[in-house]
């Protein structure tokens, strides 16, 4: 399958979580920049090492330009040839950049401890992810000590339309920014869309009344979850915290009942984490 960014073609949001143009209708946009990240971004964790004909499939962009990339993007650092396997690798200088990302998200640091605390509560693991085209990614990850709590890490993508996390995203946009990915999910032919139409559509009315999602075997069947979106001005992005567990575990009435106010509480500390972060930035909290 063919994985474009969002990052780079649809998510430019604003507060209102509004989207810029599309690429093709701007005329500011620098094609070869975006087609240098999109091939960064074929490398996600489980694609460590990949030659040009891998990149071409994952990204879609045909193989001569795949190939003039990949040469100056090694020339540059942020790729590293491994001429025994004819493969690229990321380079020194694409990991230092990614380094300055997450120092830009250090607020995780904060919050870790009471992701902790939630995921020792429910027997789970708790995520923040943000939204990356056909997936949330997750940029922080804490599990609690209980040897079945679902196995996963920074890094790790897990379906948009099939999982809490997803819905929650859909959820927290605009409507404006709804229809469009709407438009889009349409457009690509993604698979059980339009059938889950409906089932996205009670989750947004859910979100709207009680503040989370709750997801019971949609993605995986011995699989719940519940979901909370959060807007940081800062970031121009909404950060999506999460709890799933197994289903003996995490029970659909425990996740209502327990997991969920929980979840909701912590994301209003974050939210205040959030703005003290913004007023830090800007110079405006009272000294």
């Amino acid at each position: 399958m063919v994985r474009k960014s969002s990052m780079l073609t649809e998510m430019m949001e604003s507060p209102q979580g509004e989207r810029a143009p599309a690429p093709n209708e701007d005329k500011a946009f620098v094609n070869v920049v975006a087609k240098a990240f999109e091939l960064l971004f074929a490398f996600d964790g489980t694609q460590s090492r990949l030659g040009n004909q891998d990149i071409a499939r994952i990204t879609g962009l045909p193989k001569a330009t795949v190939a003039r990339l990949t040469y100056t993007m090694t020339r540059l650092g942020y790729l590293s040839y491994l001429p025994d396997e004819s493969k690229y690798k990321i380079g020194e200088r694409a990991i230092a950049l990614s380094g300055s990302i997450f120092r830009g998200l250090d607020f995780r640091l904060t919050v870790r401890p009471y992701m902790k605390e939630l995921a020792d509560f429910s027997s789970a693991s708790c995520s923040i992810g943000i939204y990356d085209g056909e997936s949330i990614v997750y940029i922080e990850h804490v599990q609690s000590d209980e040897p079945l709590a679902l196995r996963h890490s920074v890094g790790s993508r897990i379906p948009v339309l099939k999982t809490a996390a997803g819905h929650a995203y859909i959820a927290a946009i605009s409507e404006e920014a709804r229809a469009e990915l709407f438009a889009e999910l349409e457009t690509r032919d993604e698979p059980g869309w339009p059938e889950m139409l409906p089932e996205v559509q009670r989750d947004i009315k859910s979100y709207q009344k009680s503040g989370y999602v709750v997801s019971c075997g949609k993605w995986i069947p011995n699989l719940n979850g519940v979901a909370v979106a959060v807007w940081s001005p800062r970031h121009a992005t909404h950060f999506i915290f999460s709890v799933g567990g197994l289903s003996h575990l995490v029970t659909p009435a425990r996740l209502k009942d327990d997991i969920a106010p929980r979840l909701v509480d912590l994301v209003h500390k974050v939210a205040g984490i959030l703005t003290a972060a913004d007023e830090d930035a800007l110079g405006i909290r009272a000294r």
